[in-house]
C-alpha cells in the first residue's frame, strides 16, 4: 500500500502524517503531551482543509477505489506512527492492549464522522478535551483519561493550538 498519492483533498498522506508527528514532538517525552498536540494538530487541519476532512473522515464512499485506498493508507499510517510513539515513550502505568492504537484511531476517526456530518468543520475544536479523553483511556487508563481531560479543559498545552 506503500503507493505515493498526489492528494487527499489537496494533501497526500503522507503531508497529514508528518503535520501530526511534527506537532506531537512538542510534547517531549510525555505520552499524554504528544498526543494532545497530535489530536489539536488534526483537528486544524480538518477545520482548515474541508477537502481532507471530507475524504478521510467523511467517508470515500463515493470517491471511488483510489479514494479509498487514500484514505485506507493515511489511517495506517497514523496507527503505524501512533503504536511506535507508544512503544518509545510507554505509559506510567501497565502497558496498553496491542489494539489501543486502533480503538483510538477508530474512535477518534468516528467522533470526527458524526461531528462533520452533523454540525460541519467549524465546530471541530471543542471535541479536544474528549479526544484527549478517548486517546488517554486507551492508552494510559481512566484515572490518566480524566486527569487528560481536565488538562486539556485547564488550557493545557494544545488546545490554544486551534483557536484560530
Amino acid at each position: 500500500m506503500a503507493q505515493e498519492w498526489q492528494t487527499v483533498g489537496g494533501t497526500s498522506p503522507r503531508a497529514i502524517e508528518q503535520r501530526l508527528c511534527d506537532a506531537a514532538e512538542g510534547g517531549g517525552d510525555s505520552l499524554r503531551t504528544r498526543l494532545r498536540l497530535a489530536l489539536a494538530e488534526l483537528l486544524r487541519l480538518v477545520e482548515q482543509e474541508p477537502g481532507v476532512a471530507r475524504e478521510l473522515l467523511a467517508g470515500s464512499q463515493g470517491g471511488g477505489e483510489e479514494a479509498a485506498l487514500r484514505r485506507e493508507e493515511t489511517m495506517e499510517r497514523l496507527l503505524a506512527r501512533l503504536q511506535e510513539t507508544t512503544a518509545r515513550w510507554p505509559p506510567s502505568g501497565p502497558p496498553p492492549s496491542p489494539l489501543a492504537a486502533a480503538a483510538v484511531i477508530g474512535g477518534v476517526e468516528r467522533v470526527l464522522q458524526t461531528r462533520l456530518r452533523e454540525a460541519g468543520p467549524g465546530r471541530l475544536r471543542e471535541l479536544l478535551p474528549s479526544l484527549v479523553y478517548i486517546a488517554a483511556l486507551h492508552m494510559e487508563g481512566p484515572g490518566a483519561a480524566r486527569e487528560a481531560q481536565a488538562e486539556c479543559e485547564a488550557g493545557a498545552v494544545g488546545r490554544e493550538d486551534i483557536r484560530g
